[in-house]
């Protein structure tokens, strides 16, 4: 799907402060420019229109955000126990953590 005129001006803006930080001042190939003017998703779905795609394509990203963002807090790798309910309770406990945390900072009564 081809992007917006500013959204091609932003990615090449984006694209070249890339450039600059890891390669000097080398500029973009003719193949960087041609790509920064679509969004390139790849997918199976064969039925459906483009922006539909890109909407559950956002969603996903979006979802994928929250997850790693849970991960992080929770820090699932440390469970430590090895009873089901009690596996259960301490996840229950850190998603109850998490939760007031966030609307702890969204509330601006508590800064990360």
């Amino acid at each position: 799907m081809r992007k917006t005129k500013e959204a091609e001006l932003a990615g090449l803006e984006a694209l070249g402060k890339t450039q600059r930080r890891k390669h000097g001042n080398k500029a973009l190939s003719t193949a960087q420019i041609a790509y920064n003017r679509y969004v390139i998703v790849v997918t199976s779905i064969s039925d459906v229109a483009a922006g539909v795609i890109l909407q559950l394509y956002q969603q996903r990203w979006q979802i994928a955000l929250v997850l790693k963002r849970l991960k992080s807090l929770c820090k699932y790798y440390e469970i430590l126990v090895r009873v089901e309910q009690s596996a259960l309770a301490w996840f229950y406990g850190k998603l109850l953590l998490v939760a007031l945390g966030e609307t702890w900072v969204n509330k601006g009564r508590f800064s990360p």
